[in-house]
């Protein structure tokens, strides 16, 4: 958070860049992180806006994800649209990692929303788009993600069956806590 913020203090003295933008998203997804909803969605219009201007999509993406977790922590269902838009936007832009995020991202909203089977599906293509492009951290999250669709499904010999494979895939690049998550799905 120092970081950022005296990031974000060096560079708007330069005016607008790339840079300043993705410190903008980076503070919103920080403040987001840290259950300040309203500040997130603050930093991320800011960052939306150079990101647009600047004609930066990844940047736009990272933007529109931000604004749309804290949309969505607030209780706006235009969470979920922005959302959705920044998966469009990084689609059409080929900002994989990104992109893989926003599958990421949009999951528990669409869970909420939509109930678990919009979810679930939401998971696959994540899954889908993440393995195809080798990135394997967010191919990870894509199969932990649909753990509580496939619980709230009941469909329980697939959910031990993707635990055990989210839980050996984390472990064998580094064992972060995921395989911490899909334990308790086994539980």
């Amino acid at each position: 958070r120092a970081a950022l913020t005296q990031a974000i203090e060096l560079l708007e003295p330069a005016g607008p860049g790339p840079s300043l933008c993705a410190a903008y998203a980076n503070l919103a997804m920080d403040r987001l992180m840290a259950g300040q909803a309203a500040a997130g969605r603050e930093w991320a219009e800011r960052a939306l806006e150079l990101a647009r201007r600047l004609e930066v999509p990844e940047l736009e993406v990272r933007s529109l994800n931000a604004r749309g977790l804290s949309r969505n922590d607030l209780g706006d269902p235009g969470g979920l649209d922005d959302l959705r838009s920044a998966l469009v936007v990084g689609l059409r832009s080929g900002a994989s990692f990104d992109t893989a995020v926003t599958y990421g991202n949009l999951g528990e909203p669409l869970w909420s929303a939509e109930g678990p089977a919009s979810a679930l599906a939401n998971c696959r293509e994540g899954l889908d788009f993440a393995e195809r492009r080798g990135l394997t951290e967010m191919s990870i999250w894509a199969h932990n993600s649909s753990l509580g669709p496939l619980f709230d499904l009941g469909r329980w010999d697939e959910l031990l069956e993707r635990a055990d494979e989210v839980i050996a895939r984390d472990r064998a690049h580094g064992g972060r806590y995921v395989s911490v998550m899909a334990e308790a799905f086994k539980g």
